[in-house]
């Protein structure tokens, strides 16, 4: 089999006979003896599926996407490319060829294939944006507009083409153009980190540095997420210890307790001395209703492994689902809660869960200080985390400090185009400590008209009242 677009010296093919079928079946030869197990008995488990049968074009395509999504795009451009050669009329086929050869830096090729796609599938929005990208790479800046122009005619609202098309103008110099392509975006989600990060490189390129700055202290670094319904479709072809522990969370999550406790038993097969197993089991122990159990098996890990702060904060997540259900925790456990929590922010302070929790147990203990200090941490761990400035704000105000609690409301006005309720009843609270009356009973009258009847508008009132002369 001739290997298309592949350079790479090390790719090679291995024939293996077919009992049935006197032709042998060329596979990539694949060194998986470093790979996580998982991974391998995948991807060889779908090659005997092939081996099998050879003249199945999904059993190809199945092949290809288990070798793109677990990270091996040379072998999987290599695989599609078999399944094209038996039926060439595959759009999706091709499309995901594409994209292992932008992987490989085969632009070129990779752009070929998605237009080749495009050509059979021409009403797809994310063929054309996707081919838009690539051209922007290749440098043809004319060609991507096209493909991105077409893109938005077949959806206008079509989040991953209007952000291309924003990028595309940062690529030809337009930056204001892109800035107002945006907005609508950040409309829907003040507080998307993607759309965000483009805005900065958008406004740096505008000259307006200071207000770039401002807001990249904020995002972050982090490149953003293009994905579409193909690549998905791919993706659901990922494994491994990390993706299929997150399985058995988002399972259990959703109270599919016997799908994720399959997955648990499969990964404790082949993972038996990892002792996040452990903690797993633990969680689904909890999600089936006993709290007791799940306690008891948090606590056995904490005694096992004193430096883990995982278990701690399992231990506090239980006691907190148990005090949500309606359940009175007792003095006792009211003060293992606090103590958990504690633990487990000593032992691993980047846990911004664990230390939010905290945050909750010390404001029902009225320690506004300690819950200021660390609210504030988590706005520095998820700067994008709304809820973490408002309680921090409601904190500032509870220690007397108005002003500062001002200051962190107007820090985030950026992440609130619809000002949420408690975020304007601590302004009105904070302005009134600082007798701004006037400001206050404006704040106070926009309050009205969001929010006709709510029960804090007599108490804001009463207030008001009480800074009169």
């Amino acid at each position: 089999m001739r290997i298309l677009g592949i350079t790479r010296a090390s790719l090679l093919v291995v024939p293996l006979l077919i009992l049935a079928c006197s032709k042998p079946v060329d596979l990539p030869v694949t060194n998986l003896e470093n790979s996580d197990p998982m991974v391998a008995g995948f991807i060889e488990s779908t090659s005997r599926a092939v081996v099998n049968n050879p003249g199945s074009v999904d059993a190809w395509n199945d092949l290809g996407r288990t070798y793109y999504a677990n990270g091996f795009p040379e072998e999987a451009s290599t695989v599609f490319t078999e399944s094209l050669r038996l039926d060439p009329n595959q759009a999706r086929t091709l499309y995901l060829r594409g994209l292992a050869r932008r992987n490989l830096y085969l632009l070129e090729d990779s752009l070929a294939d998605i237009e080749a796609a495009l050509k059979q599938m021409p009403n797809i929005p994310h063929l054309s944006w996707r081919a838009a990208w690539i051209a922007m790479e290749l440098g043809e800046l004319a060609r991507a507009r096209a493909l991105v122009d077409s893109a938005i005619e077949l959806a206008p609202d079509d989040q991953n083409s209007l952000r291309v098309s924003a990028r595309l103008h940062l690529e030809t110099g337009t930056p204001g153009e892109g800035l107002d392509l945006l907005e609508p975006l950040l409309e829907q989600n003040p507080a998307d980190r993607d759309v965000l990060w483009l805005r900065v490189r958008l406004l740096r390129s505008a000259g307006r540095h200071e207000e770039a700055k401002r807001l990249a202290d904020v995002v972050g670094t982090k490149s953003p997420v293009y994905s579409d319904p193909w690549a998905l479709w791919a993706m659901t072809r990922k494994t491994g210890q990390t993706v299929e522990t997150r399985r058995v969370l988002n399972l259990s999550a959703k109270g599919n307790l016997k799908a994720a406790t399959q997955i648990l038993n499969r990964l404790e097969r082949h993972f038996p001395d990892v002792r996040g197993i452990e903690l797993l089991r633990g969680i689904l122990i909890r999600r089936r209703g006993d709290s007791e159990e799940s306690l008891l098996h948090f606590e056995s890990l904490c005694s096992e492994y004193p430096d883990w702060a995982a278990p701690h904060q399992q231990i506090a997540t239980t006691l907190l689902a148990r005090k949500m259900g309606g359940v009175q925790l007792s003095i006792e456990e009211e003060s293992r809660l606090r103590e958990v929590l504690e633990e487990a922010v000593e032992l691993n302070p980047d846990l911004t869960t664990a230390r939010a929790q905290l945050a909750a147990a010390l404001a029902s203990d009225q320690q506004w200080e300690g819950v200021a200090e660390n609210l504030e941490v988590c706005v520095e761990q998820q700067p994008l985390e709304i809820a973490h400035r408002i309680n921090l704000a409601a904190a500032l105000l509870q220690s007397d400090k108005p002003g500062e609690s001002l200051g962190i409301l107007d820090d985030s006005l950026f992440l609130m185009r619809d000002i949420p309720v408690q975020a304007m009843i601590i302004r009105i609270r904070a302005l009134i400590k600082l007798e701004r009356t006037e400001e206050a009973e404006v704040v106070l009258e926009l309050f009205r008209q969001n929010f006709p009847g709510h029960p804090s508008i007599p108490r804001l009132e009463l207030s008001l009242g009480n800074q009169g002369p």
